[in-house]
């Protein structure tokens, strides 16, 4: 329900709090840019959504507003 209601809910992308609550958006730049490092072919989201086309990509394009 709560990913329904911040906007997630069955797709990839941040929640928009990410964007207006992140106390350290450094840390959070930080964290994702070591996730991207990694090598992997999917993200399996928390409410079940799993992303096998072009995951990394994927990931780094909806957290592109923190990257830049």
């Amino acid at each position: 329900m709560t990913a329904r209601v911040l906007g997630s809910y069955r797709e990839l992308k941040p929640y928009w709090l990410d964007k207006i609550a992140s106390r350290d958006k450094q840390k959070l730049k930080e964290s994702i840019d070591k996730i991207l490092t990694g090598d992997f072919q999917r993200v399996i989201m928390a409410h079940g959504t799993i992303v096998e086309d072009n995951a990394k990509q994927q990931l780094s394009a909806r957290y592109r507003w923190l990257l830049d």
